[in-house]
């Protein structure tokens, strides 16, 4: 998943910066959205949830370097770990007992 379509799936804005609070209130916005318990009886919700995820994924690395909207390189690798970042969303939930 590139940049842009990260953007996309949270709904925000790529050539604006992006902190991490706005990245948080963007995944959190869509992960509730999309969830599959909130969405029964969809088969797609799970896909969708997942690529909420992978969004997530995607722009924690820049957000966390200060690489997005105009400090973004055009050609830039974006290399995150996944279950690290969702360790660390879900720990808000559990009083950080993840």
């Amino acid at each position: 998943m590139d940049y842009e379509e990260a953007c996309e799936v949270l709904g925000i804005n790529p050539d604006v910066e992006i902190t991490e609070t706005d990245l948080k209130k963007a995944y959190k916005r869509a992960a509730i959205t999309h969830h599959p318990d909130k969405n029964q009886g969809d088969a797609q919700a799970k896909g969708r949830f997942q690529r909420v995820g992978q969004a997530f994924e995607t722009l924690s690395g820049p957000v966390k370097r200060g690489l997005t909207g105009p400090a973004r390189p055009p050609d830039y690798e974006y290399d995150v770990d996944l279950e690290e970042h969702m360790d660390e969303f879900f720990a808000g939930f559990t009083g950080g007992m993840a």
